[in-house]
């Protein structure tokens, strides 16, 4: 009784294992893809990119900015990031913005990050002449048709510098130095 017990355990671990492989690959895969999210946003304001939100947002996201402004979606957030970015450019303020994703749950094509976002911004004129904010975000992301993934809601609030060095890094989510 004993052993064929024992063999039915090691069958039902052998059966097993194909999907925990299939759910380690598929976590692997939505990490880069989620991390890439990241790596487009900070490329793009780097460099001015006012398309910027088009690479990294749904059409229909939804933002709460850290700012007591409103809530935007859709249209508006692509607008007002488009003329953000276009603002900064024409001031020659250089921008630049660094994560620590320090939580992600995953369940099918949705990631749910918890994290620190640093920004730097430098202008050649103008008072003050350089800024850096610290921000902690609770991002959702989904993974689209054509295979990338997109932020679908970004909310955000005031941090401290404190917080953001205290981020300890996590396998696989993106975690800027």
């Amino acid at each position: 009784m004993t052993s064929h017990l024992t063999r039915l355990a090691a069958a039902a671990m052998l059966a097993a294992l194909p999907g925990v492989a299939h759910a380690d690959t598929h976590a692997a895969t939505a990490n880069e893809g989620v991390n890439a999210i990241y790596e487009r946003m900070a490329t793009a304001l780097s460099t001015g990119d006012a398309a910027m939100s088009r690479l990294t947002y749904a059409d229909d996201a939804v933002f709460l900015p850290s700012q007591p402004v409103g809530i935007d979606q859709g249209a508006a957030v692509h607008d007002k990031m488009r003329m953000g970015v276009e603002r900064m450019t024409a001031d020659g303020a250089t921008f630049k913005i660094a994560y620590r994703i320090v939580s992600r749950q995953i369940a099918g094509n949705l990631a749910i990050d918890a994290g620190y976002y640093r920004t730097d911004m430098t202008r050649p004129t103008g008072e003050p002449r350089s800024l850096t904010r610290y921000n902690k975000m609770l991002v959702v992301s989904a993974k689209q048709k054509d295979g990338s993934w997109k932020i679908t809601h970004d909310a955000s609030v005031a941090s401290s510098q404190a917080a953001y060095e205290a981020a300890v890094a996590q396998p696989g989510l993106k975690f800027d130095r």
